[in-house]
């Protein structure tokens, strides 16, 4: 059954009770709006293949490769895989993309004409240590409405 558990007191949400391959539209509407009320969403609980996480992925709106050819899926080029061998024997990072985004802040898709709506992160294996995704929201600035005289 479908739950809904507010994360913290003013972003994120998880979701757990559902497979999101298989959900019907009445819940995929819960979920999404859970989304736009939180903005930051987990989904627990997940056994996905690379195209049911495409398709649930492309419910939220169109999926852009990301413009680094080094980490994007050789044969799904909409998937960007971060993580596969990322650290060598003494923890360091291995290649240098990952250090570009993973040592200070950054947003994806932010040097796009029209910014990512969304970005999903599908975890094939979670870190013991480290591995922490921050999230940050800028509010809404008030309308402001002119009057022509």
């Amino acid at each position: 059954m479908l739950q809904i558990r507010q994360m913290g007191p003013q972003i994120g949400v998880e979701i757990t009770g559902v497979d999101v391959k298989t959900m019907d539209e009445a819940t995929w509407s819960k979920i999404y709006r859970a989304w736009l009320d939180r903005n930051v969403m987990v989904v627990r609980d997940q056994d996905l293949t690379i195209p049911d996480f495409i398709a649930y992925s492309e419910r939220f709106g169109p999926v852009t490769p990301h413009p680094s050819k080094s980490t994007l899926h050789p044969d799904h080029p909409k998937i960007t895989m971060l993580g596969i061998n990322k650290f060598d024997a003494e923890g360091r990072l291995r290649n240098e993309i990952y250090r570009r985004g993973a040592e200070g802040w950054h947003t994806d898709g932010a040097y796009n004409r029209a910014p990512f709506k969304a970005t999903q992160l599908y975890a094939l294996a979670v870190p013991s240590r480290g591995g922490n995704t921050l999230s940050s929201r800028m509010p809404t600035p008030p309308m402001t409405r002119c009057r022509s005289d």
